[in-house]
């Protein structure tokens, strides 16, 4: 018997140095992982942040754009309208004193008076000579423009903060 205890004993001592190394190593191990895990995880958060706001930037860009060329086309609308009123007017040349309902839409000229698509606000209009009530004989019509590169605009006139669309008639 004692050769079958000193075996059990020799093996009970062989077992416990295995399994604590084996231990220290799964706790190692333990600890890089988590790590990695994390560091793996922000950057794909931080990858996945980064295209979603290029995303909503060239989105929101686009319809800055889309929304300045409805205001050109919207102030050349009027414009046309403007001309068709001024070729209805005594002697072909005198513009409306003021956009209005009777002066563009009721005449026909217009289905309906264009309103910025953002602010659904009218746009400039200002007859010249200034404060002219009949026989005006030009005008300036503009709108305001959110892209501040865009080439077809100009400095900002009045309230505008970026750049002015402008169409100018002048005797």
């Amino acid at each position: 018997m004692d050769g079958e205890t000193s075996t059990t004993t020799t093996q009970q001592l062989q077992t416990p140095p295995q399994i604590s190394s084996v231990n220290e190593n799964a706790q190692s191990s333990s600890k890089k992982i988590p790590i990695k895990k994390i560091v793996l995880l922000l950057l794909v958060i931080t990858i996945f942040a980064t295209a979603a706001y290029a995303a909503y930037y060239f989105y929101n860009q686009m319809q800055i754009k889309n929304r300045d060329s409805q205001r050109k086309t919207d102030i050349q609308t009027i414009s046309q309208a403007l001309e068709k009123y001024r070729a209805k007017t005594q002697e072909a040349k005198y513009y409306p004193a003021a956009i209005t309902q009777n002066t563009l839409v009721k005449n026909g000229f217009l289905d309906d008076i264009p309103q910025d698509p953002k602010t659904n606000s009218p746009y400039t209009y200002t007859s010249t000579p200034q404060n002219c009530d009949i026989n005006c004989t030009g005008f300036t019509l503009a709108a305001c423009l959110e892209n501040k590169n865009d080439p077809e605009g100009v400095a900002p006139l009045n309230q505008c903060p970026t750049k002015s669309y402008v169409i100018i008639k002048s005797p």
